[in-house]
């Protein structure tokens, strides 16, 4: 069914809406290429890899929860289920969490200048997004990070090229919840 690449491709047609020039491998190829790719970060997000995450994000949830508390209250899905997965995904790629809420500047630029059609803001908003990415490859950070794996992957013999590498931790990143 959907395993089958010559019915459901990734390639000659829009699957997913774009609204910037990333190039993203685990969406804009099909097997064997996407597969090869997709191994890069893959242990990172079976059960046991997901689970060495836990006890961190229950921490920024308490930690978040605390906050909320000592302020006598708040709108729970404002403060806490806006702000918490993108900090969640920052945390899982191995960038520091509070870099959770630029992730939500950029993705809501990128969705607002793609519905005015402000192509310049788009790639102005895509390159800062970049430019962050590149300064955070090749860094030193916790061993099981996702971006330490795509920082070490490699394709068909070969180190994953930036642009590649960008475009797998963009992934994530897009996808993160913005507006619950």
């Amino acid at each position: 069914m959907t395993s089958d690449p010559q019915t459901y491709t990734s390639t000659g047609c829009v699957t997913i809406p774009r609204v910037h020039s990333i190039l993203q491998p685990l969406l804009d190829f099909d097997p064997p290429e996407h597969t090869a790719y997709r191994r890069i970060v893959q242990r990172q997000f079976t059960r046991q890899g997901a689970a060495r995450y836990e006890p961190l994000l229950r921490r920024l949830v308490r930690e978040r929860l605390s906050e909320l508390i000592e302020q006598g209250g708040a709108d729970l899905i404002a403060t806490l289920a806006r702000n918490v997965p993108p900090m969640a995904i920052a945390m899982i790629l191995g960038l520091p969490p509070e870099d959770g809420e630029r992730f939500m500047y950029w993705v809501e630029r990128q969705l607002m200048t793609a519905a005015t059609g402000d192509l310049a803001e788009t790639e102005r908003v895509t390159e800062e997004f970049t430019e962050y990415i590149a300064d955070h490859l090749g860094g030193a950070r916790e061993e099981n990070a996702v971006i330490g794996a795509i920082d070490e992957g490699r394709f068909n013999g070969r180190p994953l090229t930036q642009e590649e590498q960008v475009g797998m931790i963009a992934l994530p990143v897009v996808f993160s919840p913005v507006q619950p």
